[in-house]
């Protein structure tokens, strides 16, 4: 699922999976500006509606520069504000899933610098997804 909202982020901005944009941590090589999706956690299932789950996922960005860093999580937060019933990219041979509503958990922080002095930004954003019929 993870994969899948990358997938969907990267259709609608500037960043590409496997280059700019991470899944579960940055590449070795990466450039110094890019973002990484991390931290699946939640998973809250509906008794009622067992096809249907509420995730917490943690975007980072990184950049030499701080602004540029925060504007990245900016365009991410706004990729996902408001969006609601549209279908996740399917990758691969897996599950298709629905977006049902995507909102922020938090607003863009800056969490510090690397070793390599890039600046580091942080946004949580919560998803409500259900498996697509």
């Amino acid at each position: 699922m993870l994969i899948e909202i990358c997938e969907f982020l990267a259709n609608r901005s500037s960043f590409v999976r496997g280059t700019n944009l991470c899944v579960n941590q940055y590449l070795q090589g990466s450039p110094d500006r890019c973002a990484v999706a991390l931290n699946i956690t939640g998973g809250e299932v509906n008794l009622f509606i067992t096809d249907y789950k509420i995730i917490t996922i943690q975007f980072n960005t990184r950049d030499k520069d701080w602004k540029i860093s925060r504007d990245d999580a900016d365009i991410i937060r706004d990729v996902f504000t408001a969006m609601a019933h549209v279908d996740l990219p399917q990758v691969d041979s897996g599950p298709e899933y629905r977006l049902l509503l995507a909102h922020p958990e938090s607003d863009t922080i800056f969490i510090g610098e690397d070793e390599k002095g890039r600046k580091e930004h942080s946004i949580s954003i919560k998803f409500h997804i259900k498996n697509k019929e």
